[in-house]
């Protein structure tokens, strides 16, 4: 591994990149399921419409912060292997879309747009990652409350943002060897998965 990809670091990027995927798979499998057909193990229709309605608020919320994870990850990872730690720690203090902007500007100029769709993408997306995780209780809500989700941002959206940013840097860097690996697993995923509903990468196996 070390010698095809010289620029390489142990991490856990792919293991994040997968968990992203994964969301996107069960996101996908939950829409092709009938909520008038009813397993046995679930007698009332109340709680199996409730049980798929609540697994899909799941993954939509889980597919915002897992690509938010890997794609801010990713990006201090890069400047790190590219250039430098310190550059990287520099600009941690950053808004991750703004990691992006400045650090593939210092890096592999003339870097990210920010009228360009891959930046675009970036700011949606932790925009609504921020939304969760910034959240605060009010005296109208309730505790059993579900966050709103963005209808531009369903599972499959954020997935074509990590894929987009990451075809990005690897254009804009052709010495880049991590982007295009990673890019080649998701594509092969999607492929698999077009001909096998079923399949779902494991954790760890490449």
């Amino acid at each position: 591994m070390d010698s095809e990809f010289p620029n390489s670091r142990h991490g856990p990027l792919f293991i994040y990149l997968q968990i992203v995927y994964n969301q996107f798979t069960r996101w996908g499998r939950l829409q092709d399921i009938n909520k008038s057909k009813r397993p046995s193990g679930f007698p009332r229709f109340a709680t199996w419409e409730q049980e798929i309605e609540g697994e899909t608020r799941e993954t939509r919320v889980l597919a915002i912060v897992t690509s938010a994870l890997f794609l801010e990850a990713f990006i201090f990872d890069y400047i790190a292997r590219r250039d430098s730690s310190n550059l990287a720690k520099r600009l941690d203090k950053l808004e991750p879309p703004n990691k992006w902007l400045i650090g593939t500007r210092l890096v592999c100029a003339p870097g990210l747009k920010t009228d360009s769709q891959e930046y675009s993408g970036l700011k949606r997306l932790f925009s609504a990652r921020n939304h969760f995780v910034h959240y605060k209780s009010n005296s109208e809500g309730d505790v059993f409350d579900f966050p709103e989700l963005p209808d531009n941002l369903l599972p499959w959206d954020c997935l074509d943002i990590v894929g987009m940013n990451l075809k990005k840097l690897s254009d804009l860097d052709p010495d880049e060897d991590i982007a295009p690996l990673l890019l080649r697993h998701i594509r092969a995923w999607v492929d698999v998965s077009s001909r096998d509903p079923e399949f779902y990468p494991v954790l760890t196996n490449a």
